[in-house]
């Protein structure tokens, strides 16, 4: 087949990527499967990339998260191998990192952070958000509210969301019970 008889059926494959997943139609499997078929593709398709793995993130399989990482990082590892593929953008790194904090995993989350902005992506708010929510989960108050004040200093402005995490976890942690020793620990 001719490159030039593939790149309409490549077209239309995305075209129905992209329907499937935000429609999320996809069975885990057979999305990875579409996966293999898009990152196969020449060049592959960044928006389906991210389209299956924003649809695998969202399902409600239980794997759904360590399956994002490790599609995130054949994505990557095939992208180092061949420059001329597309490489990982904001958003996949922004998926990633998601997918880290919902395992608790924040340590990992941050991992995926330095790899952003190593790539030159940068980070985002929404990047910061997905942070501070993974801390917050963790009952790391005082680093999600060190992490808010660096936001600035990285470009990235505090949102509404932002602050409304971190207030939805000082009033969580307040409404706690005093500690064994009957004492409240300082939240910040």
């Amino acid at each position: 087949m001719s490159v030039k008889a593939a790149k309409p059926f490549s077209g239309r494959l995305q075209s129905l990527v992209k329907k499937r997943c935000h429609a999320e139609k996809l069975q885990l499997e057979e999305d990875i499967s579409c996966f293999h078929c898009v990152l196969d593709d020449h060049p592959p398709s960044i928006i389906a990339i991210n389209a299956h793995l924003a649809s695998i993130a969202k399902s409600k399989h239980p794997l759904r998260y360590p399956t994002v990482l490790a599609l995130f990082n054949r994505f990557k590892l095939t992208s180092a191998r061949d420059r001329t593929r597309v490489s990982p953008t904001i958003h996949t790194f922004g998926l990633a990192l998601y997918c880290c904090c919902r395992m608790h995993r924040t340590d990992l989350g941050f991992c995926v952070l330095g790899q952003s902005l190593r790539h030159g992506c940068g980070a985002n708010t929404i990047i910061f958000n997905s942070l501070i929510k993974g801390l917050c989960t963790a009952n790391n108050i005082r680093d999600a509210a060190n992490l808010l004040a660096k936001m600035p200093l990285m470009g990235c402005a505090p949102n509404l969301i932002t602050y409304t995490t971190l207030i939805d976890c000082l009033q969580y942690a307040r409404a706690r019970p005093v500690s064994s020793d009957g004492k409240r620990t300082e939240l910040l």
